[in-house]
């Protein structure tokens, strides 16, 4: 499994875009009646609406968003120098784009004020995750906020209906000596999560 992070205020904008439009882009089996976002892996990872309005074909076929295209963490050509390795590790050599029906899912987490919208990636079937129907496991190690700025790797020693008791496990300057303490379980992320912080 891997996760793809988006930032929620550029989400909701073409969730908007799609939503505004009565015309979408087709899949390869057939037409699309629904609103819904493209994900493209091809130079970088991005989200687009899957909407057709007057503004948004320039050539038949051919959807131009107008720059609403939102590129997932560490996935965009023009800022990330690594975004070849990063895409390659998920997709492999797949290019090409993804029909989404995440909107729903997607605005939960976007109403609830969450700043990241992540995608689980796996076996190319994509879905929102959300950490906060995750279940976290004792024994495991899992990140959190430090308070710090930052987040400490912590490995779980106890589970409660609202909280986890945890240890602070592989962190620098010390951090590991800190007593066991009590960690909200929507403050729990996997380590894969980069911007859970």
């Amino acid at each position: 499994m891997a996760l793809l992070e988006f930032a929620t205020p550029e989400v909701a904008k073409i969730i908007k875009h799609a939503q505004s439009c009565t015309r979408f882009m087709r899949k390869w089996d057939g037409e699309v009646t629904q609103p819904g976002l493209i994900l493209s892996v091809a130079q970088g990872v991005f989200l687009m609406s899957n909407g057709l309005d007057a503004t948004s074909i320039k050539e038949v076929g051919a959807p131009d968003t107008n720059g609403m295209l939102v590129y997932a963490d560490g996935k965009n050509p023009q800022v990330d120098p690594n975004w070849v390795a990063e895409v390659t590790a998920i997709f492999c050599g797949y290019t090409g784009i993804y029909h989404l029906d995440i909107i729903q899912a997607a605005q939960q987490i976007i109403t609830r004020g969450d700043p990241t919208l992540m995608l689980c990636v796996s076996n190319h079937v994509i879905d929102v995750f959300d950490p906060r129907k995750q279940t976290p496991l004792i024994g495991q190690i899992y990140k959190t906020p430090s308070g710090l700025g930052g987040v400490f790797h912590v490995k779980i020693l106890d589970l409660t209906a609202t909280h986890a008791w945890v240890r602070n496990h592989g962190n620098s300057e010390d951090f590991d000596n800190a007593l066991p303490y009590r960690v909200p379980l929507d403050k729990i992320y996997p380590i894969e999560m980069k911007g859970a912080a």
